[in-house]
């Protein structure tokens, strides 16, 4: 009788699932059928025009074979000797240091808005792996998807990009912003320059980043035309496969499946806002070397406020290398924020009298200023 029921605990635990892999079979026809049409007609990249990114269409692609072997060589490489997150305690080692000195001849300060990006395929995989069922279909799933991408530009497994759920809390943190009463966002008027204070704007060099703030803040980048400056330097910390990217390990970039088909006329429209940063690739660096450049690069910005759309593990080991020592005890050195929530900052920027130069994070001004509600 116990294995009876033991044995209904899996059928009813499968069923929780939501047939996940129905859906999956369902969804490896719609895409192989969508890609192979896509590949048929001539699509016209936005891009060309607008002197933007060149993003490739998802469509058959005969060097497909070969670009995953690079892509899988690529992130071998990062996962056994390349590792992206070494550094961080030489980093914190060498902030201590710095902050000995006390004869500054300048200082000045940008205030930073960092927005972690929407939850990516990676994430609704991977997340919550205590329940080992859920884990063991979801895994299938994808696994049966990335199979239908065989033979195309695209992938969920690399450069892992947007989920359905991921392109959701974009689309809501856009409509959030857009609404002046909204007292949800109450302190996030600069990303929108109701504020009337001016703010660059720059993302990673990871799809589900960039997608996250093009589709969180389109109705700005529609009035304004700016672009959004993609930084090889906020590249993820993490090892894995979903944090290889597609722009810098095989030249291409790919507009995701997923945003093709659910939200076309914005996803047509990602190149044109998309900027390519100056700079060379920076996967092989440590840590604190990345993070220098990126606040090297901060300060060279005219504007006064940054937003910028990244991700958990970078924001993790960048607070606990510029606060202060004392104040790294708070929740945000410890604990990832939610997917689109957005932390606001001061990075501080001291000039000395030998020339040298050291940041350093406001404790006092680190808040949370938007939660997602998903």
């Amino acid at each position: 009788m116990g294995i009876m029921y033991s044995f209904c605990d899996i059928l009813n635990a499968m069923a929780r699932q939501h047939f996940v892999i129905g859906v999956a079979a369902v969804a490896v026809l719609y895409t192989s059928v969508y890609v192979f049409l896509s590949s048929l007609r001539t699509v016209t990249d936005e891009g060309d025009m607008h002197q933007g990114i060149p993003l490739q269409q998802p469509s058959f692609a005969a060097c497909s074979l070969f670009k995953r072997l690079v892509l899988f060589g690529t992130a071998v490489k990062r996962f056994v000797y390349k590792r992206p997150n070494r550094g961080t305690s030489s980093g914190i080692k060498a902030q201590i240091e710095a902050a000995k000195l006390t004869d500054w001849i300048d200082t000045r300060t940008k205030t930073i808005y960092f927005i972690r990006h929407g939850q990516s395929m990676w994430n609704l995989t991977f997340n919550n792996p205590y329940n080992v069922i859920g884990l063991l279909f979801r895994v299938l799933s994808m696994t049966f998807a990335e199979l239908s991408f065989l033979f195309t530009n695209d992938t969920f497994f690399y450069d892992s990009p947007l989920s359905m759920n991921g392109i959701n809390q974009a689309l809501e943190l856009c409509k959030e912003l857009s609404d002046p009463n909204n007292h949800r966002c109450a302190e996030m008027q600069v990303l929108t320059r109701a504020s009337g204070q001016r703010s660059a704007l720059f993302t990673s060099n990871l799809r589900r980043a960039q997608s996250t703030i093009l589709l969180a803040l389109q109705d700005r980048l529609s009035h304004t035309g700016e672009r959004v400056y993609v930084c090889n330097e906020l590249e993820e910390l993490v090892p894995h496969p979903d944090c290889v990217s597609l722009s810098t390990s095989v030249k291409t970039a790919v507009i995701p499946f997923l945003e093709v088909m659910m939200i076309p006329d914005k996803a047509r429209t990602y190149s044109q806002h998309l900027q390519q940063t100056d700079g060379p690739v920076v996967s092989h660096l440590p840590v604190y070397d990345k993070m220098l450049m990126f606040n090297e690069r901060v300060f060279k910005q005219p504007e006064e406020a940054i937003v910028v759309c990244g991700h958990s593990r970078w924001l993790l080991d960048y607070l606990n290398i510029f606060l202060p020592q004392g104040a790294t005890d708070m929740e945000y050195c410890k604990t990832k924020i939610g997917n689109t929530d957005t932390l606001r900052f001061d990075l501080v920027r001291r000039e000395f009298k030998n020339g040298e130069v050291y940041y350093v994070i406001d404790p006092h001004s680190v808040k949370l200023v938007y939660k997602s509600a998903t």
